[in-house]
């Protein structure tokens, strides 16, 4: 099953360049560790949110719990 309205995705550019690819967020520098091994650099998030759209989320999605705040 496809992700529903996958094309109105939001992909907020902070979240990508100030938390997930921040080497100094208290949390997201983890994850930026992760993804600098990947090659994505803060100053390269708008490769990394194009890849997100073009490669993971056209994927097929699978329902797992639904919640007050929707399907996860």
């Amino acid at each position: 099953m496809g992700i529903p309205n996958v094309e109105r995705a939001v992909i907020d550019p902070i979240k990508l360049h100030g938390y997930l690819l921040s080497r100094s967020h208290p949390v997201g520098r983890f994850k930026a560790a992760f993804f600098t091994s990947l090659g994505s650099r803060a100053r390269n998030w708008r490769q990394l949110e194009s890849d997100l759209r073009t490669q993971h989320l056209p994927l097929d999605a699978v329902v797992r719990a639904t919640s007050a705040r929707g399907r996860k």
